[in-house]
Formats: C-alpha cells, structure tokens, sequence
C-alpha cells in the first residue's frame, strides 16, 4: 500500500457526557441557593479535547461555578483522557428565582467524533435532579397609634395596621389578628375587615399593595394600654420577627391617666318654718360615678347665713375635709352630715364641693350650690322684745294722789322689732 492508495487515516473518537446531581434536599423555597454538581467523563476510546461545558438554567440564576478551570458557562476544558479515573466534576450554586419547578439542561461536546449523543445532555427528565420550589411571602404588620397623649379610661384611641409583603411570591389567605390590652375594640375597617381576626385574599409583593386597616378603640382603665398585631399567610415566610408589633418600641402604646366623676348632692333635713338662731341639719353626700377610683378626695362646704358648728361622717369633722379615697359605684357613697345655726333673718344655704386626684369628665356636678331652691331655706325675723314698769313715786300712796311711773320697752334682738304694740292696763289706777 506504500502506492498510497490502499491506506488511510482514522478520526478520534472520544464518547463524552454529563451529569448532574442536585445535591441539597426539598423542601425547596423560592430564594433559596441550590447546590449541584456536573460530571464530565469520557468513555473514550480516544482523548477528548476542547470539551465544551454548557449550563443553561430554568427558575435559576447561577451565582457560582468552580471546578475544571470553569468559572462560568460556556466553558471550556482542554481535554479529558478517557477513563473513569479522568472525570471532572464542576460545583454550581445557583438560587431560586420564584416558586414553581425550577431544572438546569447541561450539555457537553468535543472536537472529536462522540459516538453516543444521548449522554452529551441532562436535562432533569429523569425526574431525581430538579425540584420545585414553594413560594415565598414576607409579610409584615406594623401599628401606628394616631391619637397623642394625654390619655384617660374611656378615650376613644385610633390606630392603624399596615400590613405589606416584602415578597418575592405574593401572599395568600393574609391573616391579620389584634389583640388588645386594656383596651375594647369597637371598629375595624379597610381591606374588608370589620373584626378580628380578618382574611385577606391576597396581596401582591411590594410597598405599593400595602394595606391599611384602621382600628378604633377605647381604654378600658387607667394605666398602660397596648396591642398586639400579627399576620401570617400561606406562604413560607422568611422573616419571623416582622410579622408580630407587640408595641415593645415604645413608640405606639400609651399610658392613661385614672377618671373619676366625683359629685355631690346637699339634701336639708329640717323643714320649714326657720327661723333666726334656729340649727338646721344637712347632709353632703359625695358620689363617684367613675370608672376609676377617686383618691384624695376634698370636699368643702361655704356656708350663707349659716355658722357650721357640726361635722360628722367619713372623718370630717371640718371642711375642707380630704377623704383618702372612694371607689366607684353607689354602694360606695360617702355622706357627711352637718349641723348649722342659721344666723339671721332671710335666705340661707351652703355651698358644697368636691374634687379628686383623677381627671373628672363632668364638672357640672362638682358643685351643689342650692340654685335648685329645694335644699335651702328662708327664715323669719326674731326679736326678743320686753318692757319693764318702774314705779317712780315712794310711798306712803293716798286715794287721789298722782303717780308717775315708766315703761322701758326693749329689743334683745337679734333682728330689729317693727310695729311694736304697747298696751298698759291699770288696776284701781286711772
């Protein structure tokens, strides 16, 4: 054959493949990294030169690729000796970009002639090296107190509850719950709520679906108030600490001052006629409709026409007089009875007081000042009027002698006498 003729030359064959392995296990959430790997072989015969490495991702985006010299996809690797002991393996890391399947197709080639073409691609049908990721929804709550202090038991007090999803997957079935403290909700409103807890059907991911649901409520007592509002959604959430706003910044809650409508009412024991010098009784009787309990509780009582000259009851024996405290309710009423000399003729009354430590709603009934006219009086004038006679002549007396005597009419008070009538009436005298 040295004619040239009857020789000839024979092209390399190298049967390269590739294989991938996802290497972390389900469950699979959208942002999660992944990890796989890639094996390249040749089963020869023949060495594989410029083996061509490509990585074509589905759902994923790649973030890193090591191994072989290859850095990223396409890459190339020299050459691969036949033989198991020869494999490459390149690592791949990649994340998921949202929820639903997420695959890979690797493919490989080189410049020689491949006999099998069926093992140059891995596409993931096998079904063992894909996976399918569940969504993802980071959804958050955060309350806003609107009203500013001061607060007092039984304000009405309004807050809102933004709810939002930071994504990446939208969030379904939302579900919002309020749980107050020292509170009493008695609206709800926005995004369908009217109570807790509410479903929200869905809520797409970003700020600009934010939801807002205004709640009105009203402080049940006095001191701290607060609530706790929390969300939760179908969707696996990647961030726990953001779905409750329990008010632990500070920043939202409130503290309410005690309120206490203390009254009283003055009721004048004694009835009518009065007259000057007369004592009369009264009592004072101090209420506190509440809700709170009332401390420090004075009373005071300014007499007209009248001198106070008896105190008694819930230890006053004087006004002012400082009750240390009365809760609220009827059965807790304290009275004060009274005793006064009523110092002249004409009108007498008293006025009464009260006020406390804690706010008072209602004013009005702080004082009792008689302007309803059932509870004072009118006494007559007193004038203790008197005549004494002197006889101004000594004896010794005889029929028809003349006599003189006098007739001192007085007042002793104590108001002026009018229209004062004397009459003398003589006995064997003309």
């Amino acid at each position: 054959g040295t004619d040239g003729n009857n020789d000839g030359t024979a092209a390399p064959v190298a049967d390269v493949s590739v294989a991938k392995t996802l290497i972390d296990s389900s469950p699979y959430a959208t942002g999660d990294t992944v990890t796989y790997t890639l094996v390249v072989s040749n089963l020869g015969p023949d060495t594989a030169t410029n083996v061509e490495v490509t990585d074509v991702p589905s759902n994923l985006t790649i973030t890193g690729v090591t191994g072989a010299g290859c850095t990223t996809f396409p890459c190339t690797i020299g050459s691969i000796a036949s033989g198991a002991a020869n494999d490459v393996t390149i690592t791949v890391t990649a994340t998921i970009d949202a929820s639903g399947n997420f695959s890979n197709t690797a493919s490989v080639s080189a410049d020689e002639t491949d006999p099998v073409s069926t093992n140059n691609i891995d596409d993931g049908t096998d079904g063992n090296n894909d996976g399918t990721a569940a969504p993802v929804a980071d959804v958050s709550v955060a309350k806003t107190l609107i009203d500013s202090s001061p607060y007092a038991t039984g304000d009405t007090v309004t807050y809102t509850l933004v709810v939002s999803n930071l994504g990446p997957d939208t969030a379904t079935n939302v579900e919002v719950t309020d749980v107050p403290s020292n509170l009493t909700i008695t609206g709800v409103t926005g995004a369908g709520c009217t109570t807790f807890p509410c479903t929200i059907g869905s809520i797409a991911s970003g700020a600009a679906n934010d939801v807002t649901i205004t709640v009105t409520a009203t402080i049940d007592t006095s001191g701290n108030f607060s609530n706790t509002a929390s969300v939760s959604a179908d969707e696996t959430d990647p961030v726990a600490t953001n779905n409750i706003d329990d008010g632990t910044d500070g920043n939202n809650d409130g503290t309410a001052a005690p309120v206490a409508d203390v009254s009283v009412a003055k009721t004048l024991i004694d009835s009518s006629p009065y007259a000057t010098g007369d004592t009369v009784t009264y009592t004072l009787v101090v209420s506190n409709l509440g809700p709170d309990t009332a401390t420090n509780v004075e009373v005071t009582d300014v007499p007209s026409n009248l001198t106070i000259t008896g105190v008694t009851g819930a230890g006053c024996t004087t006004f002012p007089c400082t009750i240390g405290s009365i809760a609220s309710g009827a059965a807790n009423d304290v009275t004060i009875t009274v005793t006064a000399t009523i110092d002249a003729s004409g009108n007498f009354s008293n006025t009464a007081s009260v006020s406390a430590d804690e706010t008072d709603p209602v004013s009005t009934n702080n004082i009792d000042d008689g302007t309803d006219g059932n509870n004072d009086g009118t006494a007559a004038p007193v004038a203790d009027v008197s005549v004494a006679k002197t006889l101004i002549d000594s004896s010794p007396y005889a029929t028809g002698d003349t006599v003189t005597y006098t007739l001192v009419v007085s007042n002793l008070g104590p108001d002026t006498a009018t229209n004062v009538e004397v009459t003398d009436v003589p006995s064997n005298l003309t």
